[in-house]
């Protein structure tokens, strides 16, 4: 599934630096980041921790995530 695909309701995380996406039937999809990046998701198999760990994005900054590589979480220098 790729970012277009996302239902609307779909909530938009950084999950320990993993771009995660929870769809609204609770399951959860993670993309790669940066420049070059493969835009299609992969099952994330820890919906627990996205729920409890995720800091959450709006979909604008989590496309902008994908594309750059960073997100206003991001703590490298």
């Amino acid at each position: 599934m790729n970012l277009v695909n996302l239902p609307p309701e779909s909530e938009f995380l950084d999950v320990d630096g993993i771009a995660v996406v929870r769809l609204p039937d609770g399951s959860c999809l993670a993309f790669e980041t940066g420049p070059g990046a493969d835009p299609a998701a992969r099952p994330y198999p820890n919906e627990r921790k996205a729920g409890m760990e995720g800091d959450s994005l709006s979909r604008a900054e989590f496309a902008a995530w994908l594309a750059t590589g960073f997100n206003r979480f991001d703590v490298r220098g």
